[in-house]
């Protein structure tokens, strides 16, 4: 009889997945089978629970409507999972807010398939009917708390010259994703760019963009904005390029800014920075991520970190029009294969230019102008073929004029 049973029956994985389905339906559409008799209770092994899943059948061919809604729920998980697998395909990590209110896919699956885990219940638990991992409950979770954020940095702008916030930034149904500067994944609906540069929006930033989790760019270049930058911006796990440039920010650059792992682009240029320049923003060297590195025109003092010359994957260091003072490590171009401009001018840095420069042989811009460099101009700098602009000018150089 058990034998016939289960030939019949399927195969045990789908006798599992009708399970989890079946139990994620409301208690008044499966009434029926919550009265089944004890013989249908077994220990939940992975063999009895594909027997208890059969025995579940024999009530549930009984009712064309259960059944229905069995089908409608598998087709709710199978979209779900779709969701995860693309998620898991754009290497995003559990941290990224999609398991704030509930239990992880793969926690879900496991328990499925092993019929007994950590919460010690039974495989046909009550318990289940409160886990909705749906993929309407995934979407509307994230999004509204896309929403959330985006309105309380609305509420943050104190001028809005334009009306671009004020009039298409609402709260009724629209699409965050339709709104000006808002840009979101095709994939998992989320907001993945936000781009409000020169609008001429005028307040602070609201702590709340930290829960833009899936944000990968962040551009509020050119307006009026002042303060701090929020440490709830270090939750932005997954962005590559800040661009913050052209504001009223004060305060020092934040520790944090070295803890995003993925940050490829960093623009700070044009605000009123102020101390020295953080050894934390090398942090990422482990992932050799960091490109662009950005921080002219601030009020910025000390040295440049020796770190910074280890990141080696920066094309970009631009430093201009701040207070530095101190010298360039004499091998600064030993850890820097990809640099392509070096731009420190109009500083106080002295010192000699180091005589390895001809391993930065990508360099395209060298700005060394208006500082206290001194000693002979390295004849190395020749050797540079990819060269386009020297700036050498107002320094304390020495010696015999060399041809280049």
């Amino acid at each position: 009889m058990d034998q016939q049973r289960s030939s019949s029956c399927g195969h045990p994985t789908t006798h599992l997945r009708q399970a989890a389905a079946y139990l994620e339906l409301p208690t008044t559409v499966k009434q029926p089978l919550l009265q089944r008799p004890p013989s249908c209770l077994r220990s939940p092994s992975l063999h009895s629970a594909t027997k208890l899943v059969s025995c579940e059948e024999k009530y549930l061919e009984s009712d064309a409507k259960v059944l229905n809604q069995v089908d409608l729920r598998l087709n709710e998980k199978k979209l779900v999972d779709d969701e995860v697998r693309a998620i898991e395909v754009d290497k995003i990590d559990d941290d990224d807010g999609l398991h704030d209110s509930t239990i992880s896919s793969r926690a879900y699956s496991k328990r499925i398939t092993n019929g007994y885990e950590a919460y010690g219940k039974p495989f046909l638990d009550v318990e289940f009917e409160g886990l909705k991992l749906t993929n309407f409950a995934l979407s509307l979770n994230s999004i509204t708390t896309d929403k959330h954020a985006l309105i309380s940095f609305k509420n943050s702008i104190t001028s809005d010259p334009y009306a671009i916030l004020s009039a298409n930034w609402s709260q009724n149904n629209t699409s965050v994703c339709n709104w000006i500067g808002v840009s979101c994944g095709l994939k998992h609906g989320r907001v993945t760019a936000l781009n409000l540069s020169g609008y001429g929006l005028v307040g602070t930033v609201a702590p709340h963009l930290g829960n833009l989790t899936f944000l990968r760019y962040l551009d509020i270049s050119f307006n009026n904005f002042s303060g701090f930058l929020p440490f709830e911006l270090s939750k932005l796990r997954h962005l590559k390029v800040m661009n913050v440039g052209a504001n009223s920010f004060t305060g020092e650059i934040p520790t944090w800014l070295g803890s995003l792992p993925r940050l490829e682009k960093l623009y700070l240029y044009k605000n009123t920075f102020l101390g020295t320049i953080p050894s934390s923003l090398s942090n990422n060297t482990k992932n050799q991520m960091l490109q662009i590195l950005n921080l002219n025109y601030n009020q910025l003092s000390g040295s440049i970190p020796y770190a910074i010359f280890n990141v080696s994957s920066l094309r970009e260091i631009r430093i201009r029009n701040n207070s530095l003072s101190g010298w360039l490590p004499s091998e600064m171009c030993d850890n820097l294969p990809n640099i392509e401009a070096l731009d420190i001018s109009a500083n106080q840095l002295s010192g000699e230019i180091p005589p390895n420069i001809w391993k930065c042989r990508h360099l395209q811009e060298l700005k060394l102008s208006t500082n206290h460099f001194n000693g002979k101009i390295p004849s190395e700098i020749g050797s540079l073929s990819r060269l386009k602009e020297l700036y050498l000018g107002v320094n304390d150089f020495r010696g015999k004029r060399i041809s280049i």
